[in-house]
């Protein structure tokens, strides 16, 4: 069986790789690799993504057809970078040392800048909606130091975005942040720390609006985006699943008022 992943040296095949749509810039480094799908088809436009390699060890893999847009640069060693691409992902996207950054499989990326610091990840799990502009830090970039004690109090922590989130426009994701399944974050917000699921929160800093909310990318919304929203919904919970009938009883009447003369 052929193994459907293809590896490439960031150091030797640079011709090889500026086919498939990829400049890479790197230092004397030896050991960083990129990983690429072997369905990956080039398109017309030239160099869609840059990779920058600072450091060595590093990897990237990119599953799906097409690759993701923009740049990922490596500032450190040890870092890692898997993205799997089935609609548009366009990132901006910086590791230092011992990073990583998981994209699964996302709804579409239209915009985002990521900074993700030594010994953390950002994750962005499955079908997740990111508008343009939005940012993530799993840091500060620099200490805050508590006087009375010389200690620091601000260290970095992962960023984990669920399955099925939508993020607004212009909206920033700070360290420590957990938002769960099927949430909305409003343009404009700045978010730390838990999001429940299936909540909508704006505001700065961020705050709950409305319990009992998810989203659909069809408006007004159709059968099969519904269907898709409420497959990703856990039934862990008795009214969580009422609803979810409620729902479906809805969109039938509402179908079946369409298809009357």
């Amino acid at each position: 069986m052929t193994d459907p992943i293809r590896v490439y040296s960031a150091h030797k095949d640079h011709d090889e790789l500026i086919k498939l749509g990829i400049r890479c810039n790197t230092a004397e480094k030896t050991e960083n690799k990129i990983c690429i799908d072997q369905k990956l088809t080039k398109k017309d436009r030239n160099e869609l993504l840059t990779i920058y390699f600072c450091g060595d060890n590093n990897s990237i893999q990119i599953h799906g057809n097409e690759l993701p847009v923009g740049s990922i640069s490596f500032m450190g060693n040890d870092s890692s970078v898997r993205i799997y691409r089935e609609n548009d992902v366009n990132i901006n996207v910086f590791l230092y040392d011992r990073s990583n950054l998981y994209i699964e499989k996302s709804f579409s990326i239209f915009g985002l800048f990521a900074s993700i610091y030594s010994n953390t990840t950002l994750r962005i799990r499955e079908n997740c909606l990111i508008a343009n502009d939005v940012k993530i830090w799993t840091f500060d970039h620099h200490a805050i130091i508590d006087l009375k004690t010389m200690k620091q109090r601000n260290f970095p922590q992962d960023v984990d975005i669920g399955p099925h989130v939508w993020i607004g426009e212009s909206s920033q994701i700070l360290k420590g942040t957990r938002i769960e399944v099927g949430s909305i974050i409003s343009a404009g917000a700045i978010v730390r720390g838990l999001i429940p699921s299936r909540e909508l929160w704006g505001g700065n800093p961020a705050r709950r609006v409305r319990r009992h909310m998810s989203w659909t990318p069809s408006h007004p919304t159709n059968t099969y985006d519904l269907n898709v929203m409420l497959a990703s919904m856990p039934d862990d919970q008795s009214n969580w699943s009422r609803f979810k009938e409620r729902l479906k009883k809805l969109l039938s009447r509402r179908s079946a008022a369409r298809q009357r003369p």
